[in-house]
Formats: structure tokens, sequence, C-alpha cells
């Protein structure tokens, strides 16, 4: 719908117009690409929409890969460190008891 609403909107002069249904308006820019203006104090033109949600799930990726590693590291270093623990323990031991 907002596609079809965007061709139409490049397609005419640089007039807003309304859908009452949709919280937003469209409106066409002096260089031909359409923009939604919603709430928010600027417009953000229809091509860049997809590139903000392309960021916002990379970033997303990026911290959940982050996240995933370093749990990783931490396990990885406490396992490490309780095996030669263990390992001491147990040379103590022999060593203590032969």
């Amino acid at each position: 719908m907002v596609w079809s609403m965007a061709s139409k909107a490049s397609s005419r002069s640089n007039r807003a117009t309304t859908d009452s249904r949709l919280p937003f308006t469209e409106r066409s820019r002096p260089d031909g690409r359409a923009v939604l203006c919603c709430a928010l104090p600027y417009s953000i033109p229809l091509g860049e929409l997809q590139f903000l949600f392309e960021a916002i799930l990379f970033s997303v990726v990026v911290v959940v890969v982050v996240v995933v590693v370093a749990v990783v590291v931490v396990v990885v270093v406490v396992v490490v460190v309780v095996v030669v623990v263990v390992v001491i323990v147990v040379i103590v031991v022999v060593v203590v008891v032969v």
C-alpha cells in the first residue's frame, strides 16, 4: 500500500495528500522522491527506510553475536580454571599422601 502510494506521489506535483486511515502524510519532494511525513521532526525518504531497517537489524545481529562470543569465552575460561585447580589439588593430595 505504501509503495503504491509512493509511486503515485512521485508522479504528482509537489502537493501533499493525506490518507485519513494512515497516521502519516505523503509528499513528493522536488527531486521526485516520495517521503513519509510521520510524527517526526523531519521526513524520511522511502528508499532510506529500508536502509534504516537494515542498519537496525545489522546492529541487533552484531550485539547478539558479541554477547554469544562473550558468554562462550567466559565459559571456556571458567572450565580451564576449574581444570587447573582440580589438577593442582590432585597433585597436592598425591604428594601429601605419598
